[in-house]
């Protein structure tokens, strides 16, 4: 692999974190503390009626429609750096041990993750532009859910797999 990619898609996905940080604090109110996260956790259509509510009270539905098309970007960066992370990992652990088929599983679903979160935009932006409904909000729900758990289980493994590598260099 080129030597290049991981440190750009490492800063890819730092500066468009960054980036979403800074441009999405107006999302944060009274009403919306979370955010972003706010919509994205919105489980029913009342739930979700409330932070559009909130948000157009503000005039605020532009920035929100704005850093959820950023988010598009930041999708292919981090989805591109768990997927290479969890298939590095996986590549140190003892062959066709658990950890080391673990990376190879959690290395497809960070690019699963990616997907759930374009799906997850899509449903916001709906939202956003006024179409509010259970299905959306199911939508929207479900996918930021299985989102976040990915990228969780994602976090865990290339810490631990990053702990293993360390005492084994250790103790090697």
């Amino acid at each position: 692999m080129n030597k290049l990619f991981f440190p750009v898609v490492l800063a890819g996905t730092l500066f468009m974190a960054v980036l979403l940080q800074i441009t999405g604090k107006p999302l944060k109110t009274k009403s919306t503390p979370l955010g972003i996260l706010n919509l994205e956790f919105a489980s029913t259509d009342p739930a979700t009626r409330q932070v559009v509510d909130a948000w157009e009270k503000h005039n605020l539905i532009p920035v929100a429609e704005i850093h959820t098309a950023r988010d598009f970007v930041f999708i292919l960066f981090y989805a591109v750096l768990f997927f290479s992370c969890c298939r590095w990992v996986g590549q140190k652990m003892r062959p066709a041990s658990f950890l080391q088929k673990t990376g190879t599983f959690l290395s497809i679903a960070a690019l699963f993750a990616g997907l759930m979160d374009g799906l997850e935009n899509l449903g916001m932006l709906l939202s956003l532009t006024g179409r509010i409904s259970a299905k959306i909000t199911a939508l929207t729900f479900y996918t930021s859910v299985t989102k976040w758990a990915i990228v969780a289980l994602c976090l865990v493994y290339i810490l631990l797999g990053l702990f293993v590598i360390f005492q084994k260099k250790r103790s090697g």
